[in-house]
């Protein structure tokens, strides 16, 4: 519901605001962002999220996704193809990029 998220972002801005460099809050910011449709903002968690740790195999998924949505297909499956670099067993990373293939 709209409410619990707009609580939540405003929780993970908290988090930020505090300790900057805290790549689990941007992709869990990113995420809310995502779920508001306010994708280009929640690229830009992503993106944070990736240049501080380019090891995070959700924040992958979620610019896949908001790439996706953005009908930046061939970038979104390089981000899908990123994730499944990190872990060839993550599921959804096989699921989305058969999706976008």
């Amino acid at each position: 519901d709209q409410k619990k998220l707009t609580e939540a972002e405003e929780m993970y801005r908290r988090a930020l605001a505090l300790d900057d460099k805290y790549v689990s809050a941007y992709i869990g910011l990113g995420n809310v962002l995502y779920d508001q449709k306010k994708l280009t903002e929640a690229e830009e968690m992503y993106r944070r999220a990736l240049a501080l740790d380019d090891k995070y195999v959700n924040a992958y998924i979620g610019l896949g996704n908001v790439l996706y949505d953005q009908k930046k297909l061939t970038e979104a499956e390089e981000m899908y193809r990123r994730a499944l670099a990190l872990d060839d067993k993550y599921v959804n990373a096989y699921n989305n990029l058969g999706i976008v293939l």
